[in-house]
This record gives C-alpha cells, sequence and structure tokens, in this order.
C-alpha cells in the first residue's frame, strides 16, 4: 500500500509535464524557430514582421500566396500596442502601402490600399503589454483613390 502513496505523486508529475512543443505544418511558412522561439514571418513578403512576431495558425486564414494572397494574419509580439502601431505605420508603407486612414487608441486600426488590396491592420493590447494584430487583406471594391 504504501508504494500507492508514493506511485501516485510521480504519476501526477509526469502526467502534468510537458516536453518540447512539436511544429505543426499548417502550410504556411512562419520562419525558423530557435530555442522555441519564432525568429520571422516569411511566407508574406508584402507584410511587415520583426523578429518577436509569431503567427496564430488557428486564428488565420490564408487564401493562395505570393504577392495576392487574401485572408486574415494573426499575430502576436511582444511590442507594446503603441510600438506596434508605429511599427506598421512606418513599414507598411515601405512595402508599397498607402495609407488612408487610421485611428489610434485601444483597439487601433490602420487601413491601407496597395493596387487592387485593402489591408485593414487592427491592434489591440493584451494583459502582458504585449499586442495582438491582426491584419485582414481582401480585394478593394474597385474605389480608387488619385495619387498626387
Amino acid at each position: 500500500m504504501r508504494w500507492l502513496f508514493m506511485f501516485f505523486p510521480l504519476m501526477l508529475l509526469t502526467a502534468c509535464s510537458q516536453g518540447p512543443i512539436a511544429a505543426q505544418d499548417t502550410g504556411v511558412k512562419t520562419g525558423k524557430i530557435v530555442h522555441g522561439k519564432q525568429q520571422e514571418l516569411t511566407a508574406f513578403e508584402d507584410i511587415p514582421a520583426d523578429s518577436g512576431t509569431k503567427l496564430d495558425p488557428e486564428s488565420s486564414i490564408i487564401i493562395s500566396e505570393g504577392d495576392n494572397w487574401l485572408g486574415r494574419l494573426t499575430l502576436n509580439n511582444d511590442m507594446s500596442p503603441f510600438h506596434t502601431f508605429e511599427y506598421y505605420r512606418k513599414h507598411m508603407p515601405q512595402l508599397g502601402w498607402n495609407l488612408v486612414a487610421s485611428v489610434k487608441s485601444e483597439r487601433s486600426v490602420l487601413t491601407y490600399i496597395k493596387g487592387n488590396r485593402v489591408a485593414i491592420v487592427q491592434i489591440s493590447g493584451s494583459q502582458f503589454g504585449n499586442s495582438k494584430t491582426t491584419i485582414t487583406v481582401s480585394p478593394s471594391t474597385g474605389v480608387s483613390l488619385k495619387q498626387p
């Protein structure tokens, strides 16, 4: 009977421990994993991502690939919402996106247009001071903006 009291805690410890989490093949190249941390987001070359950005594949919906992909990317990073807003405001135009509108608030929104696509970047904070960013890219409705 005494062995049961020794075996039960050992069984609980074994059941609660986790080994390394294996990377799942989601069909989306999300960058290389080093020491359990994703280093870069590489599948979407027209969307900027710093080295701390991680794709949430379960909340993301991707249609097509390359320069004409459409869908929703859900990204998490270790920057504050303020810094994330400034990051996208600075880096999206460097990849050819033109800023159409922006709202900086508790849930910030940046709207961009590039060719025949529109990108809506929504940024919110998490309880740990990090950011959750949702980028939705869809075809434009055919309304074009005149460039100066």
